[in-house]
């Protein structure tokens, strides 16, 4: 369900954006000429109105589905608000888009009821102006522009035994991988150090000599898979579970093994 909305979310903003110019474009034509605005007029407003409601709801979904940075923030907003990413999806973002929602609302509804041509065309150009600006403001432009629907990728399918992955990791890969983002997921270094201080998570400082020492009859190798692929599986003392659960999705095979490889390094 969380992959699907977030597909639809992804070119869903793309509507929003060509509605959201047209609206804007047509308004401010309708004020320099100071034409008269009739219901034709309101067709890239209604554009406009409609693809962003559209987009909030599917951004609500998110925002309330499991599996999303968001809901993961909000499990200790105290701690997710030191981490920008964490920070943006969790409360930023939503709150940006709910104003430029009611912007667009409001400046559709106004410029319908408005007593005076001049006010009509104002609430029209007003609303969905400023409404724009935060929209292109808040956008997450560093997010994949585009995704793919691979529903082959649910948890119940994700590989949670070491002993699954075959082949042997390559920490120097790993360690790209700690400081990469992969498919819109937050990089590994968001929320962890390498070394004891503290973060969103606990520091991975000794995290190579401490994983074989975590849960009892779990193999190093094997715990720093389950915390990767399972992150609520197992929370270490005196920190909340936000870790977010797609890393098993959009990790390959080998990227696990690089990233276990590299987090073995690490010890004191």
């Amino acid at each position: 369900m969380y992959d699907i909305a977030l597909f639809l979310h992804s070119y869903n903003r793309w509507l929003v954006l060509f509605f959201m110019v047209a609206a804007v474009g047509h308004a401010w034509w309708r004020m320099y000429r100071q034409t008269e605005w009739t219901e034709r007029d309101a067709l890239p407003g209604t554009g406009f109105r409609m693809t962003a409601n559209l987009q909030f709801l599917l951004g609500l979904a998110l925002y309330l589905l499991p599996q999303g940075l968001a809901r993961g923030a909000w499990r200790d907003l105290g701690a997710a608000m030191e981490v920008e990413e964490l920070r943006f999806f969790g409360f930023e973002h939503p709150l940006a888009m709910f104003i430029a929602i009611g912007l667009i609302n409001t400046g559709w509804q106004r410029s319908k009821e408005a007593d005076s041509q001049k006010g009509k065309r104002r609430w029209a150009a007003g609303a969905y102006t400023i409404a724009a600006l935060i929209i292109l403001m808040m956008i997450p432009w560093w997010r994949p522009i585009a995704r793919s629907l691979n529903l082959d990728s649910e948890s119940d399918s994700r590989i949670t035994d070491i002993s699954q992955l075959e082949g042997e990791g390559d920490a120097d890969n790993g360690k790209n991988i700690f400081r990469e983002s992969i498919d819109g997921q937050p990089s590994c270094e968001t929320c962890h150090t390498t070394d004891n201080s503290r973060r969103v998570g606990p520091g991975l400082g000794n995290i190579g000599t401490t994983a074989g020492e975590r849960v009892s009859g779990q193999s190093a190798e094997q715990y720093l898979l389950s915390s990767i692929v399972e992150p609520g599986k197992y929370v270490v003392d005196g920190y909340s579970n936000i870790m977010p659960t797609k890393f098993g999705d959009v990790l390959s095979d080998q990227q696990l093994l690089d990233l276990i490889a590299y987090l073995l390094t690490l010890r004191e």
